[in-house]
């Protein structure tokens, strides 16, 4: 992928805003099931994108941040990939690009061990 990306900052209100600026953009989320990714997914669709749900293990989850997200953005789907790899990077973005034919917004959310450690 020899690409460029231009960065954006769009500034969301309270109640998702901005709708016009992120209407119908499609917008990876990675690590949305749950916590801080979710609340990213939903705020993009209440402003008008359509997040792509990202999870590593989290499938019943991811299906719950689904169908919070599809209040606003009926055609959201889940995407199970390990942003740690590679080649489940590269089948994310795939899956998506055969689904949507292209990606506007990537929000880096994943993480690995965070919870982990916090637990101990």
């Amino acid at each position: 992928m020899n690409q460029q990306f231009e960065a954006t900052a769009i500034e969301l209100s309270q109640d998702g805003g901005s709708a016009l600026a992120l209407q119908n953009q499609i917008a990876i989320v990675t690590g949305s099931a749950r916590g801080i990714g979710r609340a990213i997914a939903v705020r993009l669709a209440k402003a008008g994108a359509i997040p792509v749900i990202n999870y590593l293990t989290g499938a019943g989850k991811a299906t719950e941040t689904l169908g919070l997200v599809q209040q606003w953005a009926p055609r959201s789907v889940t995407v199970g990939a390990d942003v740690r790899q590679p080649d489940d990077v590269a089948r994310m973005v795939d899956s998506v690009m055969a689904t949507f034919g292209r990606i506007d917004i990537l929000v880096n959310s994943g993480s690995s061990g965070w919870e982990r450690a916090r637990s101990r």
